[in-house]
């Protein structure tokens, strides 16, 4: 009974460290073979952090934009009025010329 007991810890332990190895190879190992691949192929960018990642500098770089609000990003706010009517007739032009190819 004592060697059954002993086996089945050993298969336990060997299940923990077969998904412990999983979990390393996804989280760390293979995101920081990646980086020195981008790097080795003249890829630059910030390095692989585990838990928050490029958080940090983000915030410090832009934080007049993590006060903007979704209704600034509509394409509208960013267009004056004559931009806006210029694609607005354009749309229209082109939808008409596809309701008339429909037709004939």
């Amino acid at each position: 009974m004592e060697m059954l007991s002993n086996i089945i810890a050993t298969i336990c332990v060997a299940i923990l460290l077969i998904y412990t190895w999983k979990v390393l190879n996804w989280a760390w190992f293979r995101p920081k073979k990646l980086e020195k691949y981008f790097r080795q192929n003249g890829l630059k960018g910030n390095p692989y952090k585990l838990l928050y990642g490029d958080l940090n500098e983000l915030t410090k770089r832009c934080p007049a934009q993590l006060s903007y609000t979704s209704t600034n990003l509509s394409i509208e706010a960013r267009l004056d009025k004559k931009n806006h009517l210029v694609l607005l007739s354009l749309l229209v032009l082109n939808l008409r010329s596809h309701d008339f190819q429909l037709l004939h």
